[in-house]
């Protein structure tokens, strides 16, 4: 095997060649130093949070926790974390579970009389496998077993733990929120284990906790001191503590109860949940009830509010069991400090008499509970060194960010009006620091600050660095790749440095440059003689030399624009698009947009193409900034054999005026870029559906739906506002316990779920057809002191009807999650006009049409109250609609209390 070549020395090698006026000797690379004063990058070392290298795990919490008391013989710990390993396969099963054909029924009922699902059957297993190995435990008291489990005499230990394997197991063909429920007890008799040793109160829990497997997966733990809550990483495969010490609000603005028994409830409940909807004074409560009780349960705890789960008429004694699920629960709330009661006694002081029992409950804010009981210098060299340690720093802060609470929004906007997130500004005060420390720059010009930034002049070196530390930082919450970009220029002045040595032209730039931090983090560069690609090897720390002599195809078979500004490009632009969607001949384009600059550009150097920043009707100047984005990336692109235009002339040829200038960009295959621009669709979407639930780890999703243009020439507003009959394509993407996309192309509904293991999604629901009837109803019953008279008799009539079983409620507050669900089992969704929304809330475009789309492909019906939903003409993009969806005879039958 070869000598391997690192970014260092590839880059100290070629400025040596490319120095005109410098001496032949290139020192060597320096040591990678940090500055003393760097405020930022002292966050790396061990000593402090954010990149803390003795992160703590789950295992050295309960470890730590375990040597506060000097009897602890371990047995927790290592119980603990026999319960993690078990939490971890469930996890994996659920992610896995469309693929591994492990939804529906098993054929099985459990003790409870209730159909047990495949993905019950092996969590129940994968648990009891865990516990009963870990010579920890003497009985198991499951959900799915009728009788305690009694572990093998010689593997017996002193605890005995009470689990609800899968919570919410109704809900895993959905896709939304589920999770698992344990409480543990220590053994209180001598010799042989006794049911007695679990007919405990929940007092004398010694730890409790539950795993939500929902956008990621959490697991939230008590040992009586307080409660924290751990994010699963998979990239180590560890849960890290990202919640420390968490507390409920004393009171929120949401509670949680299946309304759909509402008929059933007693009257002191019935009028509990009447002043939450339609208060005397102050503003109403908002209605969620996921069906999960992990789910519902968690957001209490983030959000404040009640979780309520009464005995009724039918059902004396509650419906959820004491053991595994209330106790748990229950006992994690308090040390929240929240309050949980039966509605006569703390949950807590119950004294169970079976190990199935079940209870009332009434949990969460401990004032909404009281409530309801009242030259070759080897400059350059030396700058290269500096940037490359400043994209490890990055790299390494974008792979924690997660668990480091780095993603978000920092409060502040930047100099271009964007919001600036948390990451931007750390990643911009490590290339600050780095470059100020490198002795070699005289001037730094950032996206995040409004002025140069000038280095002290003790400090100052003759290169200008441009760059955007973290560009397509939009996408950080979601996992995007992202990236940073530079270009370097020698400065032009004699003197102090000058706005004017930044205003260079690209031509003039000595070195160019790109990080693209994805699934692996690669740095791209290029010093005027071609361009290389360096792979980070973090087990040496070394950026390696990957990809030399990197060259773009002359035509590729991708574009990659935001189509959805398509509505204010130009003709031009449309033509193009439309051209390279709908060929006269050949094949079509694919379409690839991941809305980071970085991430599209090396996607369009590796496979060819065209990436595309037009100026727009509204952006008359195009978006993207020209110094330390359009210029690098031009030199790159040319460097490599393609080119870059503003549409006019090449963009490295453009003299800037200010730093933060804007420019239009055509970059790419330098046949694809030579031939003129746009396309045929239209696409109205909802990017993020339900996006109020994000931080509760609840199902969220995103909507879409797909027209053809019908105007000549420039699109039009017009072309926006069709019924949505005219559409030729809808579906959704629904983020839970799995990712599942359902699509409609006119012919029928069909599902796919993602494999991450190939990075597609395949068929697992074809032919997906809706119940002609159904036995749930969906509807946020907050607001039904506002509803008008024939949706209240409607939704009183489903939860106590004349004749036959009342209809159950479901609403998790996601149009994708309760709708997909509605798809599965049947049933109705309803969100009507209101006294206070006379228009309704969703929209018609992006919302409305496309789910009503669907539904009428799948066999079901979609309403607006009056007319069919697909056959009104919008009159506003943002045009909102009463919507009334799902089985046919459901919602027609809803429809004739509305008449």
């Amino acid at each position: 095997m070869g000598p391997v070549i690192t970014f260092t020395s590839t880059h100290r090698i070629a400025c040596e060649r490319v120095a005109e006026n410098q001496e032949a000797h290139i020192s060597s690379a320096p040591s990678l130093v940090l500055p003393q004063k760097s405020t930022s990058l002292s966050r790396l070392t061990s000593k402090s949070q954010p990149f803390d290298s003795n992160c703590m795990t789950l295992t050295r919490f309960v470890l730590q926790e375990q040597k506060k008391f000097a009897s602890a013989t371990g047995d927790l710990s290592q119980l603990l974390n026999s319960i993690q390993t078990a939490v971890k396969a469930v996890s994996s099963a659920v992610r896995k579970a469309g693929i591994a054909k492990l939804h529906g029924i098993s054929g099985d009922t459990n003790v409870q009389g209730e159909e047990v699902k495949k993905l019950d059957v092996l969590s129940n297993e994968l648990f009891i496998n865990m516990l009963s190995s870990s010579f920890t435990t003497c009985l198991l008291v499951s959900e799915e077993n009728e009788t305690c489990v009694e572990i093998e005499v010689d593997k017996q230990g002193k605890y005995i733990v009470c689990f609800d394997p899968l919570d919410g197991s109704s809900n895993i063909d959905c896709l939304v929120s589920i999770g698992s429920i344990f409480g543990i007890y220590r053994k209180q008799t001598e010799g042989t284990p006794t049911l007695q040793d679990a007919l405990q109160p929940g007092r004398q829990m010694v730890a409790a906790g539950y795993a939500l497997y929902g956008s990621a997966t959490m697991m939230v733990l008590s040992l009586g001191n307080g409660v924290n809550g751990f994010m699963y990483d998979p990239a180590i495969g560890e849960f890290i503590l990202t919640d420390p010490n968490m507390k409920i609000p004393d009171k929120g603005k949401i509670y949680s109860i299946n309304e759909g028994y509402a008929h059933d409830w007693d009257t002191g409940v019935f009028n509990y949940v009447r002043d939450k909807k339609d208060p005397t004074k102050g503003k109403p409560y908002g209605a969620r009830y996921v069906g999960s009780m992990v789910a519902d349960v968690h957001r209490t705890i983030k959000y404040g509010g009640i979780f309520i789960y009464p005995a009724t008429a039918s059902a004396k004694s509650g419906k959820l069991r004491l053991l595994y699920e209330c106790n748990p629960m229950a006992y994690i709330i308090e040390q929240a400090g929240g309050k949980a009661s039966t509605g006569k006694i703390d949950i807590l002081d119950v004294v169970p008499t079976k190990i199935h029992e079940r209870s009332p409950i009434f949990l969460g804010s401990k004032l909404d509970e009281q409530k309801k009981f009242a030259g070759a210098t080897g400059d350059l060299s030396q700058l290269l060194n500096s940037i490359q340690t400043a994209v490890k720093a990055v790299s390494s802060a974008v792979r924690k960010a997660g668990i480091a609470k780095l993603h978000g929004i920092s409060g502040d906007t930047n100099v271009q009006g964007e919001e600036v997130k948390k990451l931007d500004v750390l990643s911009n005060e490590l290339f600050i620091n780095m470059l100020s420390s490198s002795f070699t720059t005289c001037l730094l010009v950032s996206e995040e600050n409004e002025t140069c930034v000038e280095i002290e002049v003790d400090k100052q070196g003759k290169y200008i660095v441009c760059f955007d530390p973290l560009d397509g930082s939009s996408n950080i919450d979601c996992l995007v790749s992202i990236g940073s970009i530079f270009g370097i220029y020698r400065k032009q002045t004699e003197g102090t440095p000058t706005l004017q040595d930044a205003l260079q032209p690209g031509r003039q730039m000595v070195a160019a440059g790109y990080a693209l931090y994805g699934s692996a983090t690669m740095m791209v560069l290029s010093l005027g003689n071609g361009v290389n690609g360096f792979m980070y090897d973090p087990a040496i720390g070394e950026f390696i030399l990957t990809d030399p002599n990197m060259k773009i195809p002359d035509k590729g078979k991708i574009y990659s624009i935001n189509e959805g500004y398509a509505h204010d490009w130009d003709t031009g632009v449309f033509n193009y698009v439309r051209d390279k969607k709908d060929p006269a001949k050949g094949k079509p384009y694919g379409a690839r947009y991941v809305g980071s600059m970085v991430a599209d550009v090396h996607r369009t150097i590796k496979y060819g193409g065209i990436f595309i920043y037009p100026a727009t009707a509204s952006a008359k100047s195009g978006k993207l900034r020209l110094l330390y984005e359009c210029n690098p990336m031009a030199y790159i692109i040319e460097q490599a054999g393609g080119k870059a235009s503003t549409g006019k002339i090449d963009i490295l040829d453009v003299v800037p005026t200010k730093i933060h200038e804007r420019s239009p960009i055509f970059l790419g295959s330098k046949l694809d870029i030579e031939v003129d621009k746009q396309g045929k669709y239209i696409v109205c979407f909802d990017p993020l559906d339900g996006s109020s639930n994000i931080d509760c780890l609840v199902s969220i999703g995103s909507i879409f739906g797909i027209y053809r243009k019908q105007t000549e020439g420039t699109p039009t507003l017009q072309d926006a506002l069709q019924p949505g009959r005219q559409m030729v394509a809808a579906g959704y993407a629904l983020y839970g316990s799995a990712t599942m996309m359902v699509l409609s192309l006119g012919n029928g509904v069909n599902g796919f779920m993602y494999d991450p293991a190939i990075g597609e999604f395949i068929l697992t629901d074809p032919n997906m057809k809706i119940p002609d009837k159904g036995k749930i109803y969906s509807i946020n019953e907050g607001y039904a002191h506002d509803w008008d008279t024939g949706v209240f008799n409607y939704v009183r009539d489903k939860k106590d009807p004349a004749k036959g079983k009342p209809y159950g409620a479901r609403y998790v507050g996601s149009m994708v999650a309760d709708v997909h669900r509605t798809i599965k089992y049947g049933g109705i969704f309803i969100y009507p006009a209101t006294a206070s929304a006379k228009s309704g809330k969703l929209r018609l475009l992006y919302e409305c049409n496309p789910m009503a789309y669907i539904i009428e492909q799948a066999g079901g019906k979609a309403s607006t109250g009056k007319i069919d939903i697909l056959d009104v003409v919008p009159t506003k993009i943002h045009e909102r609609s009463p919507i009334f969806l799902g089985s046919k005879l459901d919602v027609e039958e809803a429809l004739s209390y509305l008449s």
